[in-house]
């Protein structure tokens, strides 16, 4: 059988999934502490994380970027797909120093039985700016991680990895 390259390419391609930004606001948004070897050093964030023990290079844990509905700063919905915000005038003392990120994101089902997670189904993944703000003495990478609204980028759409 032959394909013309337009077939093949279409064959080959996963199929996309829209992400809808009024259903975004209902997700819980997580982060991984040194989700690659090296990376806490690399940032200037080991530091924070030298009373946590892991094995070898393992992440140091995960962390809570975004929870729908919180009165805190986390409650602030952070995902942009056209721009980064600076934080609000007044809210950071030092530079505004801003880190790009460019990372995959993980859009996951989560089944619960009582306190326990029981599975994680993925279903999307896609370009995700996990921006950072250097903080120095912030009290948790949370705060690094949502200063205000457009702190993070999103693709509009991701690939469907359900296949």
């Amino acid at each position: 059988m032959s394909y013309t390259n337009e077939e093949h390419h279409r064959q080959r391609m996963p199929s996309m999934i829209a992400l809808d930004g009024d259903e975004l606001r209902t997700w819980f948004g997580f982060g991984v502490a040194g989700n690659f070897a090296g990376h806490l050093e690399q940032a200037g964030e080991a530091a924070d994380f030298v009373t946590v023990a892991s094995e070898g290079t393992a992440p140091k844990g995960i962390f809570p970027w975004y929870a729908p509905g919180n009165d805190t700063f986390l409650g602030e919905f952070p995902l942009s797909h056209d721009k980064i915000g600076l934080p609000p005038p007044g809210t950071v003392d030092g530079p505004l120093n801003l880190q790009i990120e460019p990372e995959v994101g993980l859009a996951c089902r989560v089944t619960w039985q009582g306190d326990t997670v029981t599975s994680l189904q993925p279903f999307a993944l896609g370009a995700f700016n996990d921006c950072s703000i250097r903080r120095p003495n912030a009290p948790k990478i949370s705060h690094k991680k949502n200063w205000a609204r457009h702190a993070k980028g999103l693709r509009h759409s991701s690939s469907d990895c359900r296949t």
